[in-house]
């Protein structure tokens, strides 16, 4: 009796162990993204969004995405213009530089 007590003893440690070991242990970010430094963000979700209205005449957006890639913070904008035309806008969080501007494919 004495022996199958301390066995489930053990078990119930074992898996107590196991589990604050897994739950301390960091989550793996490496999963398609990248780590972004918040400090050097200079460029808020709002600001860009008129950096990509400008970018086409009359435009409206329709769609906005934030993604991180290669160690940038990229806003990703869908604007509708005043002649219908679409264009995928993507600004950088930390410039506010336009890195791609194109019409959108139907």
């Amino acid at each position: 009796m004495k022996t199958r007590t301390m066995l489930i003893i053990g078990a119930v440690l074992l898996v107590a162990s196991a589990q604050r070991v897994h739950a301390q242990r960091p989550a793996d970010s490496s999963k398609n993204e990248s780590t972004i430094d918040s400090t050097r963000i200079r460029v808020t979700h709002e600001a860009a969004r008129q950096i990509a209205r400008s970018r086409v005449p009359g435009g409206e957006v329709q769609g906005d995405e934030t993604k991180a890639e290669r160690g940038m913070l990229i806003y990703y904008f869908t604007v509708r213009g005043s002649d219908g035309s679409v264009q995928q806008v993507q600004v950088n969080a930390m410039t506010g530089e336009i890195t791609k501007g194109r019409p959108k494919k139907p």
